[in-house]
């Protein structure tokens, strides 16, 4: 989407951002704003509040949720994997909505005050369901379920370093800024730039960083096109 938002600014069109981090995200509810925003301003708009939304009463307002997020996992493909997997984003948004009622110091304009656990159970939550997303049938999805639980046995890491990897990733993901930090913070940080005559040319961060992802993915190139083509998910969509 990124790509897609510099390539619209090219021809003078501004799209809207439609991820922000969403894997950081301290509870479901946050995870739906930061998630494919457009999609999910769609859905509120166009399912949710036509159904009633939060109106009406408490079961009226989690029937709504429920069917609002069953008729979403239903758009993406006619298929148990993808009902069941909206379903269980309508049930984590009932417990959210239950448990945040439950709890004042966890209101949504104080997300601050949410409990450090929460982001990574969020987290969590998020991934299991992304195997029903994913998965071509109940069947693989149930295998793999096993699998990630060890059912299979434990296996072996692919190289001594994997989980020293994996942390790096991780903290890259979860701390380091993301593209929106760039685009609206960047143009105030400045790195310098040593000319030839010898004097510093102060450049915004922001070309920097495009210069360094631009010089990254050049580089990337032929590994990337060394490996057999895989469409993007969303072409079936």
């Amino acid at each position: 989407s990124d790509m897609a938002i510099g390539l619209g600014l090219v021809f003078g069109i501004r799209l809207p951002f439609n991820f922000d981090s969403p894997y950081r995200s301290r509870s479901i509810q946050e995870f739906w704003q930061r998630w494919h925003m457009t999609l999910s301003r769609f859905i509120r708009d166009y399912l949710y509040i036509p159904l009633g939304g939060n109106r009406g009463g408490l079961g009226h307002h989690y029937l709504n949720l429920l069917l609002t997020m069953l008729l979403a996992g239903l758009w993406h493909g006619a298929g148990w994997t993808f009902v069941i997997w909206g379903g269980c984003h309508g049930l984590f948004l009932v417990i959210h909505d239950f448990w945040k009622r439950t709890r004042p110091e966890a209101a949504e304009s104080e997300q601050d005050r949410l409990p450090l656990w929460t982001g990574p159970l969020t987290f969590l939550a998020v991934a299991a369901a992304w195997i029903l997303f994913r998965a071509d049938s109940l069947h693989t999805a149930r295998a793999l379920y096993t699998g990630m639980l060890g059912l299979h046995g434990l296996g072996h890491l692919p190289h001594k370093d994997f989980p020293n990897w994996i942390l790096g990733a991780a903290l890259l993901a979860f701390l380091a800024p993301n593209t929106q930090t760039w685009a609206e913070k960047g143009s105030r940080f400045a790195l310098p730039l040593p000319a030839l005559w010898g004097h510093v040319l102060p450049l915004p961060l922001t070309r920097w960083a495009a210069l360094l992802l631009a010089l990254l993915a050049f580089a990337a190139l032929r590994e990337i096109y060394s490996q057999p083509p895989s469409e993007f998910i969303y072409f079936n969509f």
